[in-house]
């Protein structure tokens, strides 16, 4: 999981964030793993904290994440792109656009990153 960072997030992303960190065995400093409502969130190298302050989020250093981003790839904040090809390819209109070398790499692709995944479950 990406830690030494910051996020803004609406309610629904702050609950979302949290499950996330309290699966990855994040706690908060002073409330465990109690869902604390925030729209100010910093996930620490191994525990979150939070600020109702605006200048003091902004003041931080750490770098700053999309909490969507963060949600979408589980706290990873690493896009995978085979996914992502493969979700522009399920639109019909894209698949004419592609040559088959194209569709050949994109399939490459796609099995190096689900034997990957597969191998590396459980390595965290």
């Amino acid at each position: 999981m990406k830690t030494n960072i910051k996020m803004r997030v609406t309610p629904e992303q702050s609950v979302k964030v949290q499950e996330i960190c309290f699966e990855n065995k994040f706690e908060w400093i002073d409330s465990g793993y109690e869902i604390v409502p925030t729209e100010f969130i910093f996930i620490e190298s191994k525990d979150l904290s939070l600020t109702g302050c605006i200048q003091s989020f902004n003041k931080h250093t750490y770098k700053e994440i999309d909490a969507d981003l963060f949600i979408r790839t589980n706290g990873t904040c690493e896009e995978n792109q085979a996914k992502r090809l493969l979700e522009k390819l399920e639109n019909m209109e894209d698949v004419e656009k592609y040559t088959a070398k194209e569709f050949n790499k994109i399939s490459l692709k796609l099995k190096w990153e689900m034997d990957w995944n597969t191998n590396s479950r459980g390595l965290d």
